[in-house]
């Protein structure tokens, strides 16, 4: 079996794309993957395919506490996400950093209620 290697973390929590031959070990990988990186406290693997407008996915939770709700830090800026609910990609660092130095000064507070 290939070993997965690749994961997206998002404050404590980390996420995968498992394949169908690594389902059937996954609460396995999910233990070791915490066991071995002390700042994760949660293990995903997403379930199924993006279905729906606002690209979410359908996680599963293999290990760890049991939530879907963290604060990632980034460029001094605190974002507090469920990742069952947003779209979440840390490639997207750049355009997050572009607009708030675009619309926002230091200080702000910014909550989107939707």
């Amino acid at each position: 079996m290939i070993i997965p290697t690749g994961f997206e973390s998002v404050g404590h929590i980390a996420h995968m794309n498992l394949n169908e031959a690594q389902m059937e070990y996954k609460y396995d990988i999910g233990q070791v993957f915490l066991d071995k990186t002390p700042s994760i406290r949660t293990v995903l693997t997403k379930v199924g395919h993006i279905e729906n407008v606002y690209r979410t996915f359908n996680f599963e939770i293999l290990a760890g506490e049991e939530t879907f709700e963290t604060t990632q830090s980034e460029d001094g800026i605190k974002f507090d996400v469920d990742i069952s609910k947003v779209y979440w990609c840390s490639r997207l660092s750049q355009e997050r950093s572009r607009v708030i130095e675009e619309f926002f000064k230091p200080g702000d507070v910014v909550c989107d209620m939707f």
